[in-house]
């Protein structure tokens, strides 16, 4: 089974496409892949399908077997995965013969998920989604959660899936690890949540500490930066658009007049190898 190592901002999914090759994947094979010190080792796995209302279709599953209804880092890891690979034909033929360097004329896909069709669209390297409208959750808005004798006050936000969004003044010396996992797994989160620790910079930036639901502390989470700016901006802390700098890099989101959030950043093959 051929499969590839795509990044976005430190953020790592291995990509196997069940289009060419017939995949059957469990949740116990899915946690052993993504394991870093046994296997291939990643934040995430996406099987790349047919799909019958966009250009393919992401199935995307969490280290820890579970999947996912979005992945922002994960979905323009697959758009570059298709632009690269030139695995929509019809979009990299120019008259009959399929273009030498797909990326020259496909220059957007639309890729179906669970929280619905994304189109991405690739922009001097960076590549472009529209995550849809967010969802705030009136009932968990400025909620307070008891954690290890400390209060952390927060937001919910959706972006196709769950997140807990929490300002703080500094996020030095933050025990993610033992703070994360205690909030992602609270009762007043039906499903479990993603948590988004962040301190404001200034009007247009934004430091984000991320624990991701299933996957842990990861080095960026795309969905978790546009919570993170859609909270900001809730609150009156940043215009509607800003950088969002992450452990493993800086993406821009802009919460837009529509009512949508734009996500922008890079996304990159790693290596590609069998299994």
């Amino acid at each position: 089974m051929h499969f590839y190592k795509y990044q976005a901002t430190g953020n790592d999914f291995i990509i196997i496409d069940s289009r060419i090759e017939p995949v059957k994947l469990d949740a116990d094979m899915v946690k052993q892949l993504c394991n870093r010190h046994f296997s291939i080792g990643s934040d995430g796995l996406i099987i790349c399908a047919n799909s019958n209302t966009a250009d393919a279709q992401m199935i995307f599953y969490n280290p820890d077997g579970s999947q996912a209804e979005m992945c922002g880092n994960g979905i323009r890891c697959l758009a570059a995965y298709i632009m690269d690979k030139g695995v929509i034909a019809s979009k990299a033929k120019q008259s009959s013969e399929i273009a030498t360097s797909p990326t020259a004329f496909c220059n957007d896909v639309s890729i179906e998920t669970a929280a619905g069709i994304k189109t991405i669209k690739l922009n001097q390297g960076l590549y472009s989604v529209n995550m849809g409208a967010p969802q705030l959750d009136s009932e968990i808005h400025d909620y307070k959660l008891e954690v290890e004798g400390n209060t952390y006050t927060g937001i919910a936000v959706s972006m196709g899936n769950p997140h807990f969004v929490i300002f703080m003044e500094s996020l030095k010396g933050l025990e993610l690890t033992k703070i994360g996992p205690i909030i992602e797994k609270a009762s007043l989160f039906k499903n479990k949540t993603n948590v988004e620790f962040v301190k404001v910079i200034a009007n247009d930036e934004i430091d984000v500490v991320v624990w991701e639901r299933g996957a842990g502390a990861t080095l960026s989470c795309g969905t978790g930066a546009c919570a993170s700016l859609v909270a900001s901006v809730e609150h009156g802390l940043t215009q509607k658009k800003a950088k969002v700098n992450l452990p493993g890099g800086q993406l821009v989101i802009e919460y837009i007049d529509d009512g949508s959030v734009l996500l922008t950043g890079p996304a990159e093959i790693v290596f590609e190898g069998d299994i």
